[in-house]
């Protein structure tokens, strides 16, 4: 008497089960590698947007404090500008690759975060110059913002503006 149960086997080869295998494995790898690479980009993107953000934010509060200053002190090229604006005196102030601002005999308040360096654009220059013409002063300014992580990255931007104090 035949015994119907081992007549079908049913079950999987050797060779079947290799062929799963590494095309499950091609499948893995493949993921694996994509989303490494999704996550490298939005650190990158993460990385600009914080540099473009930050250096907005200060280009913006220093040209709006140039254009509305009556008076522009001190001795330039220099890492120190002092500007009168609204009767009141406002230093910025670049020193360890912070930007600094004090207000009046106020305490200064650092203006980038300890994430992002700021730098002048050439090594072993200073950022602020002023250029008199006639009665009226122009104020310019070059600096580099550069993201300090761990990974490696970064991004730099250049910021050259120039205004006009009044």
């Amino acid at each position: 008497m035949k015994n119907k149960f081992f007549t079908k086997r049913r079950g999987v080869t050797l060779m079947e089960l290799i062929i799963y295998i590494g095309v499950m494995s091609i499948v893995i790898v493949a993921i694996t590698d994509l989303a490494g690479r999704l996550v490298f980009a939005q650190k990158k993107n993460n990385a600009s947007t914080e540099i473009n953000e930050t250096s907005n934010l200060i280009s913006g509060k220093l040209n709006s404090d140039i254009a509305n200053a009556t008076a522009v002190n001190g001795i330039f090229p220099s890492n120190t500008l002092i500007l009168t604006v609204d009767g009141h005196q406002l230093q910025y102030d670049l020193s360890d690759n912070n930007l600094s601002l004090k207000t009046d005999s106020g305490e200064a308040v650092k203006l980038n975060s300890s994430r992002i360096k700021i730098q002048p654009v050439v090594p072993s220059t200073m950022i602020f110059n002023k250029a008199e013409n006639g009665s009226a002063n122009s104020v310019s300014y070059k600096m580099n913002f550069t993201l300090l992580t761990g990974s490696g990255i970064g991004n730099t931007v250049q910021t050259t503006i120039l205004m006009r104090a009044k």
